[in-house]
C-alpha cells in the first residue's frame, strides 16, 4: 500500500538486521542454557537444578540442597545458625526476666501486707509429683504452745481448708516429731495432695485454659514435627539433608510453644515463684529445647536417610521409618495423649510437650504417677534407643 522509497527500503533492511540479531543472540542464550542445564543434570547432585537457575546465573533457585556449593553451605550455615542461637538465647533471657519479675513483685505484695494475721515464711521443701516446692504459712498467735491433738483440733475448726498452707515449718516438725520417716514422708504427701486439689478446684477455669493450650500445641507439634519433613522430602540430599528454610517453620512454631510456657507460667496463681531460681531455668526450661526438636529431627534423619542410594542407607532409612510410626506416633504420641488428657493436674500432658519447667510447678496426683513413668519408659524405649543407635550406624 506504500510505496517503497530509498529511504524506506534503508529503514526496512535496519529493521530486518536487527531482528535477526536479536533472534540469533536469543537462540543463542537459550542454547547456552540448554547446554548448562545439560551439563547440570549430568554432573553430580545436578538433577536437581531447574532451567531457571542456569538462565539467571547469579541467582539460583534451588530444588534441592545437593546443588549447594561449599560457599553456600558456609553462609548459610552462619545465618541461619545465628537466627537459631539468637532465638534461644532470647528465650532463656525472657525466661529469666518473666522469673525476677514475678519475685520482685511478690515481694512487692508481701512487704505490702499487715504485719498481724497469716504470715508468710520462705521456708519450704519439695514434695513428691510435678516437683513443687511449697511455701508455709503460720497459725494465729492463739495456737501457739499448744499441743499437737489441740492444733490439729483447732485446724479443723479454721475456715481456710486443710494442707500446707496451715503450719510453718516448726509447727509441722512439732506435729511429726512422733512419727517414723516413712509416716512423715507419708503424711507430707497427703497435705500436699490436698493442697493441689483445693488449689485445682479453685482454679478451674485457667486449667480449662490451658488444657485447651496444650491440646492445640501438641496437635501443632504432631502435625510440624512429621508434616514438613514429609512435605519437603524432595528438597533432601543424603548428605547435606533438608535446607534451613524448612527448619526455620518448626524454629516458628518451637518459639510460639515456649513463649506460651512462659504466659501459661505467670497466668498460673498456684506457682511459688520464690522456690524457683535461676539454676532451675538453666537445668529445666534450656533442656526442654532440645527435648522439643527430638522428634522434629528423627523425622527428618528418616528422609534423609531414604535420599541415598546406598542399600544400607535405604535398609536403616526403613529401620528408622517404622520405629518413628511405631514408638514416636503411636505409643507417644497416641497412647501417652489419650493417658495424659486424663491426669487432672496435666503435669503428664505438659511433659508430652516438652515444657518441663512448668511440668516441675504442678503437683502431680498420686494415682497418675504410673503414667508419668510409662511417658518416661516410652521415651526411652520406643523412641530414644532405635533412633540414637539407627543414626549413629547411618
Amino acid at each position: 500500500l506504500i510505496r517503497p522509497t530509498p529511504r524506506g527500503m534503508r529503514c526496512h533492511a535496519f529493521l530486518a538486521v536487527w531482528t535477526l540479531q536479536h533472534q540469533s543472540a536469543a537462540l543463542s542464550r537459550s542454547g547456552e542454557a540448554n547446554v548448562t542445564v545439560d551439563e547440570a543434570r549430568h554432573s553430580p547432585g545436578g538433577s536437581n537444578r531447574s532451567a531457571s537457575e542456569a538462565e539467571s546465573g547469579a541467582f539460583l533457585h534451588l530444588k534441592g540442597t545437593a546443588a549447594l556449593d561449599g560457599a553456600s553451605l558456609a553462609k548459610r550455615k552462619v545465618v541461619f545458625g545465628s537466627v537459631i542461637a539468637g532465638t534461644s538465647c532470647l528465650l532463656l533471657l525472657s525466661s529469666i526476666c518473666v522469673l525476677k519479675c514475678k519475685q520482685r513483685s511478690r515481694q512487692t505484695v508481701e512487704a505490702a501486707k499487715p504485719s498481724c494475721g497469716w504470715q508468710h515464711v520462705k521456708s519450704g521443701e519439695a514434695k513428691d509429683g510435678g516437683g513443687t516446692s511449697y511455701k508455709y504459712q503460720s497459725l494465729p498467735n492463739l495456737l501457739k504452745g499448744k499441743s499437737t491433738d489441740s492444733m490439729i483440733s483447732r485446724q479443723s475448726q479454721l475456715s481456710r481448708p486443710e494442707g500446707l498452707g496451715k503450719l510453718t515449718k516448726e509447727e509441722m516438725e512439732e506435729a511429726l516429731d512422733h512419727l517414723s520417716p516413712e509416716e512423715r514422708a507419708e503424711r507430707l504427701n497427703q497435705w500436699a495432695q490436698e493442697r493441689a486439689e483445693r488449689l485445682r478446684m479453685e482454679n478451674a477455669q485457667y486449667l480449662e485454659l490451658r488444657r485447651c493450650v496444650l491440646i492445640s500445641l501438641t496437635l501443632l507439634y504432631v502435625c510440624a514435627s512429621v508434616g514438613l519433613p514429609y512435605l519437603h522430602r524432595q528438597e533432601a540430599s543424603c548428605s547435606r539433608g533438608f535446607f534451613w528454610e524448612t527448619h526455620m517453620e518448626f524454629l516458628g512454631l518451637f518459639a510460639v510453644t515456649k513463649c506460651a510456657e512462659l504466659w501459661l507460667m505467670v497466668q498460673d496463681s498456684a506457682v511459688s515463684w520464690d522456690q524457683i531460681g535461676v539454676l532451675d531455668v538453666l537445668l529445666k526450661f534450656l533442656p526442654s529445647f532440645m527435648g522439643y526438636l527430638d522428634g522434629y529431627t528423627d523425622a527428618t534423619a528418616v528422609f534423609i536417610a531414604a535420599s541415598c542410594d546406598d542399600p544400607l542407607a535405604q535398609t536403616l532409612a526403613n529401620a528408622m521409618g517404622i520405629a518413628y510410626l511405631v514408638g514416636v506416633c503411636f505409643f507417644q504420641w497416641t497412647v501417652m495423649f489419650i493417658l495424659s488428657s486424663q491426669d487432672p493436674s496435666q503435669a503428664c500432658l505438659l511433659k508430652l510437650l516438652h515444657m518441663d519447667m512448668l511440668a516441675s510447678c504442678v503437683t502431680l496426683p498420686a494415682e497418675k504417677k504410673w503414667v508419668w513413668d510409662l511417658l518416661a519408659a516410652v521415651r526411652t524405649i520406643g523412641e530414644d534407643v532405635p533412633q540414637a543407635v539407627l543414626p549413629t550406624i547411618y
